[in-house]
């Protein structure tokens, strides 16, 4: 096996990405890595006419941005105070593309990310953003299933 020098956590704030922040980090400790920390602002998708409405896009975009950035400096701190090295970066786009894009572009070693593990329906409905980063990732994935959770065949 080879060392990690980087580790890449995607971040949407659940639970289950708290779980899979405890495995990045003891991995970072474990092998001396430094810790990207990333979040994804997906596309919003607007009424045609919102103005009725008093509905501003651009502040709801900026709004939503600034809830982000808060959020996530939250997460490096916590990290921080565990003696990790740990970056963080805030991109916009579907969450699976980006989080690939960032992987490549970085070339981190590992990307570790939690998954709600969702089956049959819902996640026919939903999709997997984990699935699908584990199918096209430049490098090997970690997944991280919340405590827990049973699994139920579909």
């Amino acid at each position: 096996m080879s060392s990690f020098k980087s580790i890449l956590l995607p971040t949407d704030f659940s639970d289950y990405s708290k779980y899979a922040r405890a495995y990045a980090i003891s991995l970072c400790r474990e092998f001396k890595a430094k810790l990207l920390a990333l979040h994804v602002l997906e596309d919003p998708v607007y009424p045609i006419d919102t103005t009725p409405f008093g509905f501003s896009p651009v502040q709801f975009v900026r709004e939503r941005r600034d809830s982000a950035e808060k959020e996530l400096e939250k997460v490096v701190e916590e990290i921080a105070k565990e003696g990790i090295e740990t970056e963080s970066l805030i991109v916009e786009g579907k969450p699976f593309v980006q989080i690939i894009t960032v992987a490549r572009e970085r070339e981190v070693d590992l990307i570790v990310i939690g998954t709600h593990g969702r089956t049959g329906l819902s996640h026919y409905l939903l999709g997997s953003v984990t699935e699908k980063v584990v199918r096209k990732a430049p490098c090997p994935v970690l997944t991280v299933r919340k405590h827990g959770q049973e699994f139920v065949l579909p």
